[in-house]
């Protein structure tokens, strides 16, 4: 066994050595500084937290989210409670309808929507989320602790090889409407500008009075104005009547296929009138 110590004898050199350098080494570095830490691995280039757009804001809901939408492809074709339409200024639901106050866009396929709401007689504000998926084919809806996801609804026309637009004109204003031509002229809708006022009414007969809405949506595209109309319904013209001031989208809604709106009930879209016959018709509502 007395070899050990024989080769412990034989390292001690070169760990003295060793040792010997290291100070050496330190000796060396100028006062008050200590020996360099071992550089750490820098982050390779482009690497780092996964960055967000910031939100901005808007006053109008973008064209992307624009559209009908409902709980099936079935619903689609007989509006039932969870039908929403949507537009640049306005969200309508079954029983209520928001006018945009502001929007926030998260990102294209998510914005939140501030808006003043109407709806069987009261009145509120409230924010909702709206978020597409699926290439936008739905939209789900979240706010007041409630989530609903609907499906857009495949733009349908309504029929209309029989009708066609006509206007009139007399003392008591101007006149453009719809009209079946081979029932006798009954007419499907009417826009109508009475003498001395600076009022657009527009009236369905088709449709049904609810006691509990007085609003009614008229426009085309994305563009849609809101009017006041009678619960109690029209008794001249029958069906029901909205009313409000001329609208300045007026000359851009009858360049495009033309809807009317009240409660779950809906009209058109229709083909808009000739650019003769709404220019006729700007006219009368002008004078």
């Amino acid at each position: 066994m007395a070899f050990r110590p024989l080769i412990l004898l034989a390292l001690l050199p070169t760990a003295l050595a060793a040792c010997g350098e290291r100070e050496a080494a330190n000796e060396a570095l100028p006062s008050g500084h200590e020996p360099a830490a071992p550089a750490a691995a820098s982050p390779a280039a482009g690497v780092g937290p996964p960055t967000h757009p910031k939100p901005t804001r808007s006053d109008t809901i973008p064209a992307r989210f624009h559209g009908l939408f409902d709980a099936s492809a079935s619903a689609c074709g007989k509006p039932g409670e969870y039908r929403l339409a949507v537009s640049a200024k306005e969200l309508r639901f079954h029983e209520s309808a928001a006018i945009v106050r502001s929007v926030t866009i998260d990102s294209p396929d998510s914005i939140h929507v501030a808006g003043d709401y109407q709806g069987e007689g009261e009145s509120w504000k409230a924010t909702r989320q709206l978020r597409l998926s699926e290439g936008g084919s739905k939209l789900t809806v979240a706010g007041d602790g409630t989530e609903l996801v609907r499906i857009r609804c495949v733009d349908r026309p309504a029929p209309e090889p029989s009708t066609r637009w006509e206007t009139s004109a007399s003392g008591e204003g101007a006149a453009l409407y719809l009209a079946h031509f081979h029932l006798g002229g009954e007419r499907v809708v009417t826009l109508f500008c009475p003498a001395g006022s600076n009022d657009l009414l527009v009236n369905v007969p088709g449709f049904r009075p609810v006691g509990s809405e007085e609003r009614m949506s008229f426009g085309a595209g994305g563009t849609a104005v809101a009017l006041v109309a009678d619960p109690r319904g029209d008794r001249q013209r029958g069906g029901v009547t909205g009313r409000g001031p001329v609208p300045s989208e007026l000359p851009t809604i009858l360049r495009s296929r033309i809807a009317v709106n009240y409660g779950s009930q809906n009209s058109g879209p229709y083909a808009p009138p000739s650019p003769e016959m709404a220019k006729s018709f700007l006219a009368g509502c002008r004078d």
